[in-house]
């Protein structure tokens, strides 16, 4: 993931890095990349999609990283789901049967029951 230029400085565009070039315990400088230690962190609003089998888990509470410094963690796509109905609305706007049938899907729930 390359860090973004801002006045000639290598800068990562997330929560983490700070204007004099520091950063938290979540980012470290790799010539000029920003690279993202421990687990993968996800948005799709700030462009760092998960890889491919993957899904962006966020906690419910953040509104599916529509805020830019609320991120996710890329988590395995579930291969197989029980059948129990329990619905929820995921954050692709689509009611699911219940969150591991959103997370196969490739994404995270927004909240419990159907979406509106």
């Amino acid at each position: 993931m390359n860090g973004v230029t801002k006045e000639g400085t290598d800068v990562c565009a997330l929560e983490g890095w700070y204007d004099d070039g520091t950063c938290d315990d979540f980012c470290v400088v790799d010539d000029g990349d920003c690279v993202v230690v421990g687990d993968t962190l996800c948005s799709e609003e700030a462009g760092m999609p998960c890889e491919e089998g993957f899904f962006c888990d966020f906690p419910i509470d953040t509104m599916c990283g529509a805020i830019i410094d609320q991120l996710g963690t890329c988590k395995p796509r579930p291969e197989a789901c029980d059948h129990n109905y329990d619905p929820v609305c995921g954050c692709d706007g689509q009611t699911h049967s219940n969150a591991c049938t959103a997370n196969a899907a490739g994404t995270s729930v927004a909240s419990a029951g159907s979406c509106p």
